[in-house]
């Protein structure tokens, strides 16, 4: 083989040149013994290979020139890496962006019925149990990306301690796949246990019967349930009361030590809250729901804050057994006009969210006339509920007159105020601002709303 002199290696005249037209040619017209030379292609074949050998042997070097050089060019990528600003971010600014990202580590489980092995749509074993994706998980996340987060992330148990199990469908006649299905339950485990005794955040949502076969509980609920005493805010929302759930699995009825946020997102009765009112010392009540009869045999001392949906009577009956009531967020739709009612003045309630229900401007039908609250400084009105799919909410109205009774009766200084989504004048909105002297924080937010119908402009 001779050398190349501009490449310094060697190379070679290949021994057969390829006659493409003439091989198809022949395989096309010529047939019987006559026409076959099995010596002259026995030779061709022979050197063709000695020609594939060759330029292999040519190759070689060159691929590994290719591998070496993208090779060198990933040491240079990561090299880089060195030079990134994030890596001058100081270990306490890390910390603090790991706690502001990691809000929620989100678990789902939902109904297992494609592990039916004679269904037609067949899915591998991965698709067919409850699992979830990591990017719902960011305290696993930024555990994953190098040794130092992963160090100071396994350092930091409130990042593994808020967690979110939602939980839909029945299980199969058969019940779940308890053998195949048991090791997705582990990352909530190693969550529960990087989060070492730190007070836990749980979200819980039930659409369905989370049991497994012969009534045994769902492996997640399971080792919730057996953190209760650590549960500092608890959200819960299930077609059943939280007592049921507790009944149904065998637990006996806990206590709460550490709760300070309970959010009840059902209808709620005096069984709905006994597990929870009557072993906590200080926590914050929600619901969307009317109190009905709750109000009797409770210590409401306690409450701070309440997000509830209440009839007129209830805000007399809230002020006057929640004394200590210093946020309240209340749902409205429709207020029957009472003249046996009185304004209350709630002596510390110093933040109101406020949030319409139904498209309706008539003034007899607004809550503000039950309200006096010379202490509040924060005024928030919201937005009309999104699920009101049949009803035309763009454009609620503020019932001005009503709101104005109201902002005179209190005589507050308030220093933030927001309105949402709610139609208002150019001028009444100039009228309110004029009784608001100690304003700092104003915004007004009109996404939503049709441009004919908002004739101001958006301020914040």
């Amino acid at each position: 083989m001779p050398l190349c002199s501009s490449y310094g290696g060697n190379t070679f005249a290949p021994r057969v040149v390829p006659d493409l037209p003439g091989l198809h040619n022949k395989l096309r017209t010529e047939s019987g013994p006559a026409s076959v030379q099995p010596d002259e292609v026995a030779s061709l074949l022979q050197n063709i290979q000695q020609d594939l050998e060759d330029y292999e042997a040519q190759i070689y070097p060159l691929e590994r020139l290719r591998q070496e050089k993208e090779h060198l060019e990933r040491y240079a990528t990561q090299l880089q890496f060195l030079l990134s600003p994030f890596r001058k971010v100081p270990d306490e600014i890390l910390r603090r962006i790991f706690d502001d990202c990691c809000d929620t580590n989100s678990f789902q489980v939902f109904d297992c019925d494609r592990c039916d092995s004679n269904s037609s749509d067949s899915v591998d074993l991965e698709h067919s149990i409850p699992t979830s994706a990591l990017t719902s998980k960011p305290a696993m996340v930024v555990s994953s990306v190098c040794s130092r987060w992963r160090s100071h992330a396994l350092s930091m148990p409130a990042i593994w301690s808020r967690i979110s199990l939602e939980w839909e469908g029945d299980p199969n006649e058969d019940g779940y796949c308890d053998d195949e299905c048991a090791e997705a339950f582990s990352p909530l485990s190693n969550f529960l246990h990087r989060s070492q005794q730190h007070p836990l955040t749980v979200n819980l949502k039930i659409e369905g019967w989370p049991f497994l076969k012969e009534g045994v509980l769902h492996p997640w609920l399971a080792q919730l349930f057996g953190q209760i005493s650590r549960f500092r805010d608890f959200s819960f929302d299930c077609n059943g009361t939280f007592k049921e759930l507790l009944d149904s699995a065998g637990i006996s009825l806990p206590s709460f030590p550490v709760l300070t946020r309970l959010c009840i997102r059902r209808s709620i009765d005096k069984e709905y809250l006994m597990p929870f009112l009557d072993t906590t010392p200080n926590q914050s009540l929600r619901s969307q729901e009317t109190l009905d009869d709750v109000h009797q045999g409770f210590n409401h001392l306690q409450l701070s804050h309440m997000d509830f949906f209440p009839e007129v009577a209830d805000i007399g009956n809230l002020f006057d057994r929640c004394l200590n009531l210093s946020s309240l967020r209340i749902a409205v739709s429709s207020w029957d006009s009472r003249s046996d009612l009185y304004p209350t003045s709630p002596s510390r309630l110093e933040i109101l969210a406020v949030r319409f229900r139904y498209k309706d401007s008539h003034d007899s039908r607004s809550v503000f006339p039950f309200l006096r609250l010379p202490s509040l400084k924060s005024l928030h009105l919201e937005k009309p509920y999104d699920d009101q799919a049949d009803e035309d909410i763009s454009g609620t109205k503020l019932n001005f007159k009503p709101f104005m009774v109201f902002v005179k009766q209190s005589c507050f200084q308030l220093t933030t105020f927001s309105i949402q989504q709610l139609f208002i004048s150019d001028a009444n909105l100039v009228h309110i601002l004029i009784h608001l002297p100690t304003l700092q924080n104003l915004t007004v937010d009109d996404d939503g709303i049709p441009p004919n119908a908002a004739p101001y402009h958006h301020n914040s």
